[in-house]
């Protein structure tokens, strides 16, 4: 059926194969879901009852059965007997079988998380056919995602959205798949010993909990973010935290005054505990761009290096988030702008060093550049972006094809 064959997934499933005939829901009574010890599966199956019963002009009802290694699963079906689910499923535990045959619907995983991004798949189903029949095309899905972290950066910098909005910022990303979502809180956020930070229109404490919980519920991790170093404009500028500016600024902590290693530090303690379920927390820690600024600063600068200034703050606040367990991320810029393998080797091991660039326009970018800001002649960057994107190609870079091979 050629309608069903245009079909717009979002994203594009592995693989899909269709089927001879239709799958009707006359004579189905319930859905029914594997037990799993995850409550969020009875979550899921009520919210797909609730789309089918607009179509189906009735609810239907909603069984739990034993769970069959390996995996969980969510049949219908008009034969109460549902034990002849068996699929062949990825090794991915994101990833899921979507099978509908004239007799049954079968959606089966190894994880929750693969079940809720199978789910996802059967509601764009839906949608597609949402003018048509209630019955749904035979059909095989087996999909599974490249990309274990697929993630978006919220930054909640300027002015703040309703709470509501954010909300349904969850709901459309998880539906599209996504499954972590990168918070740079800022002011937005409830610190209670540093109240004065708060910006009038910043979240409840309720309602990060309330954000963090629907996140889960819907296989999102929320990773926050508080910067350790460079754009804390929304601290500094209250006078309370003047003395922690570098060289009066308001964009940057002077890394040598200890007062801001300490408001780093109790920021942290606050985000970390209204975050339980993320593993990570980002230490921003990108574009500081005035370091050794100040005369002691500048003293350090002489001695060490810019780079050494910058090690010598950041991993201590690395430290401490590792401390607290969780595993650290940081922006990548500030060491591939200034190379010196001796200072990054004092990276913590555990640091994720996050790349972050605004031009990529392709998957696969043919991208390098190692080098500082005053020698030009250790740039290097492919030819390919002069066809792709020449704006972004730094002045005097050297054609990456011409590297020399290590001696």
């Amino acid at each position: 059926m050629t309608k069903q064959r245009e079909i717009a997934w979002i994203p594009q499933p592995k693989s899909i194969r269709w089927l001879p005939g239709q799958f009707s829901w006359d004579g189905v009574e319930a859905l029914v879901i594997s037990e799993s010890g995850d409550d969020r599966l009875l979550t899921w199956a009520r919210a797909l009852r609730e789309e089918l019963a607009g179509r189906l002009g009735r609810k239907l009802a909603i069984r739990t059965t034993p769970a069959v290694e390996p995996g969980v699963w969510l049949a219908a079906t008009a034969d109460s007997d549902v034990s002849s689910v068996q699929l062949d499923l990825p090794e991915s535990p994101e990833g899921y079988v979507l099978q509908i045959t004239p007799t049954m619907l079968a959606l089966a995983a190894r994880r929750p998380a693969g079940l809720y991004y199978g789910l996802q798949t059967l509601h764009q189903l839906l949608a597609d056919m949402a003018d048509e029949s209630p019955n749904l095309p035979a059909v095989h899905i087996t999909d599974w995602p490249d990309l274990s972290l697929r993630g978006i950066h919220l930054d909640l910098k300027g002015a703040m959205a309703p709470f509501e909005y954010w909300r349904e910022v969850i709901r459309t990303l998880a539906h599209y798949k996504i499954n972590a979502l990168l918070i740079e809180y800022e002011d937005k956020f409830p610190y209670e010993r540093h109240s004065d930070i708060v910006s009038p229109g910043a979240l409840t404490q309720g309602q990060v909990a309330e954000l963090v919980e629907l996140a889960r519920e819907h296989c999102i991790e929320v990773i926050p973010l508080v910067q350790c170093l460079g754009h804390v404009e929304y601290v500094l500028r209250h006078e309370r935290y003047a003395s922690l500016r570098e060289a009066g600024e308001l964009s940057q902590y002077c890394p040598l005054e200890p007062g801001a290693a300490t408001l780093f530090r109790e920021m942290a303690d606050e985000v970390i505990a209204a975050h339980p379920y993320s593993r990570y927390f980002h230490l921003g820690a990108d574009e500081t761009w005035i370091l050794g600024q100040c005369p002691r600063c500048r003293e350090a600068v002489a001695r060490k290096g810019k780079l050494g200034l910058y090690m010598d703050y950041v991993v201590p606040a690395i430290e401490y988030v590792s401390s607290q367990g969780k595993t650290p991320i940081i922006w990548d810029d500030m060491v591939w702008r200034t190379p010196d393998p001796d200072r990054v080797s004092q990276l913590p091991p555990e640091t994720v060093m996050c790349d972050w660039f605004y031009h990529i326009t392709e998957p696969e970018v043919p991208y390098f550049l190692w080098g500082d800001e005053t020698d030009m002649s250790r740039r290097w960057i492919s030819r390919r972006w002069r066809e792709i994107d020449p704006t972004v190609i730094p002045a005097n870079a050297r054609p990456l094809e011409e590297l020399p091979e290590a001696g």
